[in-house]
């Protein structure tokens, strides 16, 4: 029976293929506005106008080009705006002052005063800006290089709280605590990531590295290092219900082993000094919760909506809780494991100890199943709220900030501009869908919900929306100002499963430079993204350390060997103004 495993497995793959190649003929429907996405799959339509294979004809065009003149890239750069404003004031209120008559001069001066007192209040008090961090499994490495080079910029402390998707959400507990640049982003490249050994091919340079071959015998690997701990793709077949071909799965639950496992990346990396741990400061990551809080957004099946889950809501107390809040905003369905049961305030996972007011953690139930035909009453009573991936509501996480009020937003996207966002639903994906919400959740409308892949409407619709508002250059009144950054169209997308060390080092530094170009504020800069990022993180780090050795870095390994690794660089320096 094993056997039949392998030429039902080739006879998906193949149809895939076949599909795929019949699909490059037909024409393209380009989608540059949500008039055109209404238009070619109406909201109120479960599929697309054209039926549900014409899905992989659209395409979304548009971009994220640089512009200066966006509200919130001013408002980044507002010191040096307001400099430049304050010079020209005053060169101009010189020659007012040389060409008017000595009574002028008093009512000059006090214009004067006025716009001066009026830009140390602004300067003093400057409005609020939220950073929105997109993950996407391994594709946070890229969000980790932008979130890297906003820091070098200097322009850290411009950020007053921090809304984080699936592994966003990690990353922007590492800009919050500032373990940058080597500590938070090595997370990618030193921890989740087979060793050079196991790559094959490639070439390298910006977007190149190398593509890993897959799973890697411990021969392939070399003497001493790490196994596949994060990504194991062998364990898919009990994702696509195929259990029978595999009789050890029988022993092993109902849930099995995941593919990812998070528990390895939030437990024994982040929370964790030893081995190859990147642990998290978590002093003065609740230390800056006062200033700068963290959203964690995730997917609740109860409501069936985005959740934002926050320190200030009691969502996460300690390191263990946050990572808990992390590992639901992860959780992609049917290869991450069961939903996580976070404590959303209204439901008890805390219990009264004493008449004092004492509190310890409640037993959790150890069913988290929604049963399509439970009643609604009989949900809310459910020990806590099972959570998955944000990619179901909010992939992109600006919704959330902006319904709260915030009026100012910064996004970082993790895909390129110009792929194809709108991609029909694979058979692979649609039998791991079916046997995780369907079967095993038995949560008929979010199964639905999936299947007609709405969740794919939404980022449609996310993209569209952010290029548009993109390209503002003034504020409109009631609306949020947003700029968006991504890496430039053409340049190739990492994937969500990608092991290649170098591809995903790479990506880093792919990130680093999209954003340094975008928000750097000397011209003179931008295209010099590449450059500063390959100073930031030099070639040599994938061949210096090893790192399996405790709490290892490129800042650590320099200091060892006696070097100052930021000599070469002028961090958080502001340029001077030209």
């Amino acid at each position: 029976m094993l056997l039949l495993s392998v030429p039902l497995l080739l006879a998906i793959v193949l149809q895939g293929r076949v599909a795929s190649g019949l699909a490059v003929n037909s024409p393209r429907v380009a989608v540059t506005s949500s008039g055109s996405l209404d238009e070619q799959w109406p909201i109120s339509s479960p599929v697309p106008s054209l039926g549900r294979k014409s899905l992989k004809r659209l395409e979304v065009k548009g971009g994220t080009a640089r512009n200066s003149d966006n509200p919130v890239f001013k408002l980044l750069h507002h010191k040096k705006f307001n400099a430049i404003e304050n010079t020209d004031n005053g060169s101009s209120s010189n020659s007012n002052s040389n060409s008017n008559s000595n009574s002028n001069i008093d009512s000059i001066s006090n214009s004067n005063s006025n716009n001066n007192n009026k830009n140390e209040k602004e300067n003093a008090n400057p409005p609020k800006i939220a950073l929105a961090i997109e993950g996407g499994g391994m594709r946070g490495s890229v969000s980790a290089g932008m979130v890297t080079a906003i820091s070098y910029l200097g322009l850290h402390d411009r950020i007053s709280s921090v809304y984080g998707s699936s592994a966003g959400s990690m990353i922007g507990a590492y800009f919050i605590t500032q373990q940058l640049p080597w500590h938070g982003p090595s997370v990618y490249y030193d921890c989740l990531t087979l060793p050079e050994t196991s790559l094959e091919g490639g070439g390298e340079g910006k977007g190149g590295g190398r593509r890993a071959s897959g799973k890697t015998s411990s021969k392939k690997r070399g003497k001493g290092a790490k196994p596949d701990k994060f990504i194991d793709q062998s364990r898919l077949i009990r994702s696509l219900g195929l259990r029978i071909f595999d009789f050890r799965e029988y022993r092993r639950g109902k849930w099995g082993k995941p593919v990812f496992q998070l528990d390895y990346l939030l437990n024994d990396v982040m929370q964790n000094s030893k081995n190859c741990g990147k642990l998290l400061n978590w002093k003065e990551f609740e230390r800056m919760q006062k200033v700068m809080p963290l959203h964690v957004i995730a997917s609740s099946l109860k409501t069936e909506r985005s959740l934002s889950l926050s320190y200030e809501a009691g969502n996460f107390w300690d390191l263990e809780s946050l990572a808990k809040c992390m590992k639901a905003s992860m959780l992609l369905p049917g290869i991450a494991g069961p939903p996580v049961s976070i404590d959303n305030g209204s439901n008890i996972l805390f219990e009264s100890t004493s008449a004092g007011g004492g509190r310890r953690k409640a037993k959790e139930s150890s069913s988290i199943l929604l049963n399509s035909k439970m009643h609604s009453q009989e949900r809310s009573n459910l020990p806590g709220e099972p959570c998955i991936d944000a990619l179901l509501y909010e992939p992109i996480p600006y919704r959330t900030p902006v319904n709260e009020g915030e009026e100012n937003v910064l996004v970082l996207r993790t895909r390129p501009d110009g792929v194809n966002v709108l991609k029909k639903q694979g058979r692979i994906e649609r039998m791991i869908m079916r046997k995780y919400f369907k079967n095993k959740l038995r949560a008929k409308r979010v199964y639905d919900y999936v299947k007609k892949q709405r969740h794919k409407r939404i980022y449609a619709e996310d993209v569209i929306f952010l290029n548009k508002k993109n390209k503002e250059t003034e504020r409109r009144e009631g609306e949020a100002s947003i700029l968006t950054m991504a890496l430039a169209k053409g340049e190739k997308e990492i994937g969500r499963s990608e092991i290649g060390r170098e591809e995903i080092f790479n990506g880093v530094r792919r990130g680093f430079a999209a954003a340094y170009d975008a928000l750097v504020f000397e011209e003179r800069e931008v295209g010099k993204g590449w450059e500063v990022a390959c100073r930031v993180f030099p070639e040599e780090i994938l061949h210096s350390y090893d790192p399996k050795e405790c709490g290892m870095n490129w800042e650590k390994w320099n200091l060892k060997m006696g070097k100052d690794p930021y000599e070469v660089l002028e961090w958080g320096e502001e340029l001077p103004l030209v």
